[in-house]
């Protein structure tokens, strides 16, 4: 059985992904028309930071996921920035 990772993670979950992989885990995240809200970096950061003492008490974190991640490589380390800052 596999794991993501230790303690509680928050899901920053992403919409859309070119790929169509045959045994895509998200199906669900492959369809663009469907209307999602986008925060901003510093919304994520805020959601994240209410859980910040789960994830130190568990060795937890966040986990970028959901349609293809990799398409949203800049507001993710804008996101990781904001992370180091505080």
């Amino acid at each position: 059985m596999g794991t993501d990772g230790h303690g509680i993670t928050t899901l920053v979950a992403f919409n859309g992904c070119p790929l169509r992989c045959r045994y895509c885990l998200n199906p669900e995240c492959l369809n663009t028309s469907k209307k999602v809200r986008r925060l901003l970096p510093e919304e994520v950061m805020d959601e994240l930071r209410k859980d910040e003492m789960f994830y130190l008490a568990t060795k937890g974190g966040v986990t970028f996921g959901g349609g293809e991640p990799l398409l949203n490589s800049q507001y993710i380390k804008d996101i990781l920035e904001l992370g180091a800052r505080s």
